[in-house]
């Protein structure tokens, strides 16, 4: 996936959804920064690229960046995305995914990740 999308950003380095899908994979294979960097990318070239906003937001929870996974899932929430339902993709509730990770999630975004 990574050499496809790099080969697609090569032909047309404004291919969005090639930075967005490259940052998944990057993320997938615990590469944060290049993952993030991609996300960026993405934002930076279509600020309304809301998939780049979600997977952002997502990977911020993962990290334990709570304002900036906030602010990236309101973001795409404000785009029409479903948060809690993309949510409980991965996890059934709010409490899983803390005692998963050993975290007490601030009110507000468990508030978002719950009922949006």
């Amino acid at each position: 996936m990574i050499e496809e999308c790099t080969k697609a950003l090569a032909l047309n380095p404004e291919h969005t959804d090639a930075y967005n899908n490259r940052g998944s994979a990057y993320a997938g294979k615990g590469d944060i920064d290049r993952a993030i960097e991609d996300f960026n990318t993405a934002l930076a070239v279509n600020p309304r690229n809301v998939n780049a906003y979600s997977n952002r937001g997502t990977l911020w929870l993962h990290l334990g960046e709570w304002k900036k996974a906030e602010a990236d899932l309101r973001a795409a929430k404000g785009m029409g995305v479903d948060i809690p339902t993309i949510f409980r993709l991965n996890y059934a509730s709010v409490k899983d995914f803390e005692a998963e990770h050993r975290v007490k999630l601030p009110r507000a975004l468990a508030v978002l990740l719950s009922r949006g």
